[in-house]
C-alpha cells in the first residue's frame, strides 16, 4: 500500500472520527483521495473563538477545506476536508 495511503489511515485513526475516501488503482491498491474529519465546538464557544483555537491547536492545515454547517441558527461542529497529499 502506498505510504501516503497508510499515513492517511493513521491520521484518521488518531482523530477517532471521520471518513477517508480512496480510489482503487489497476493493481488493487488503495490511493487516498481525501479525508473528512469533524471538530466539535466547545460548549458555549463562539465560531470566532473556535477558529482562533483551531489555529493555535493546529486542528487544520494549509490546503484543508472547511465546511461550517448550521442548524437552527447554530454551529456545533465544523468539517475539515483534507485532500490527499500530492505525490511525485
Amino acid at each position: 500500500m502506498p505510504e501516503h495511503t497508510i499515513a492517511a489511515l493513521d491520521d484518521l485513526q488518531a482523530r477517532g472520527f471521520g471518513t477517508a475516501e480512496f480510489l482503487v488503482d489497476s493493481e488493487g491498491n488503495l490511493i487516498h483521495i481525501e479525508t473528512v474529519f469533524t471538530a466539535q465546538l466547545e460548549k458555549g464557544e463562539s465560531l470566532a473563538d473556535f477558529i482562533a483555537r483551531a489555529r493555535v491547536e493546529g486542528i487544520w492545515q494549509h490546503g484543508d477545506r472547511i465546511q461550517v454547517p448550521a442548524q437552527n441558527k447554530r454551529t456545533e461542529y465544523v468539517r475539515i476536508i483534507r485532500p490527499a497529499k500530492k505525490t511525485t
